[in-house]
């Protein structure tokens, strides 16, 4: 099995700047694994210029940029340098994923032809009802992504990211849903890494400490201070992860 993660990322913080260097310590362990840094730039002509493990694409760094930023990052490097991939998850820069855990998770759904999964919320959208997988960790297989990339006309950028993409399965491929990506052997995503529950690194170990610490797919970090949210994904690289 082979996949594909790609990290929405951006300079324009010091802490950002940090984080990818964090990231890029523990994601290059893997053999079958890819990982991208996708970022906004003019310094290239090119719409999307692959260097190293970075994505420069030419755009402006917007919210609304986000969802086209991954589309023709898959779409290069699926199309145009022909890279096959099982499965490709779209996280960004403060999500840190346990990857053995991931790829033995993901192993259990190999059969499965279309998949369109992660940590599944919900939003009210022109008077309707739209599933999507949170933007720390969309996973979609390939058969998915494929049709994403034939098809990247269906995609609207006049919502997060994270609900175009929803918003394309529920109206083109709604059988990808699938909501049992969180089994009884791990939990694919903990809220309680976000929004200030733990508002820094000791309140995190001690939350670890009391919860099973290899029990997590992901780890979101998004406190009230950037700083503070690299110092738990540096202890969490360190301490937590296989």
């Amino acid at each position: 099995m082979r996949i594909l993660i790609l990290v929405i990322y951006s300079d324009n913080d010091p802490a950002y700047i940090r984080m990818r260097d964090i990231q890029r310590k523990y994601v290059h362990k893997y053999e079958n694994v890819d990982t991208y840094f996708i970022q906004s730039s003019y310094i290239h002509n090119e719409e999307v210029y692959i260097e190293n493990d970075m994505s420069y694409v030419r755009c402006p760094e917007e919210y609304h940029t986000i969802i086209y930023k991954s589309l023709l990052t898959i779409d290069c490097l699926t199309n145009f340098f022909k890279k096959e991939y099982d499965f490709i998850i779209r996280s960004n820069i403060s999500t840190i994923i346990n990857i053995p855990k991931l790829l033995s998770l993901l192993g259990l759904f190999l059969d499965k032809e279309y998949l369109y999964g992660g940590d599944i919320a919900g939003i009210n959208y022109l008077n309707r009802g739209i599933r999507f997988a949170l933007g720390t960790c969309i996973v979609i297989s390939k058969n998915l992504y494929k049709k994403m990339t034939s098809e990247l006309n269906k995609f609207t950028d006049q919502v997060a990211d994270d609900v175009a993409f929803g918003l394309f399965v529920e109206d083109n491929c709604p059988q990808a849903y699938d909501h049992n990506l969180s089994t009884g052997q791990y939990t694919f995503y903990t809220h309680t890494l976000a929004n200030g529950w733990n508002s820094n690194l000791n309140d995190f170990i001690d939350f670890i400490n009391e919860n099973r610490k290899n029990f997590y797919i992901c780890y979101r970090n998004k406190t009230n201070n950037r700083n503070e949210d690299a110092n738990i994904m540096e202890y969490i690289c360190d301490n937590i992860l296989d």
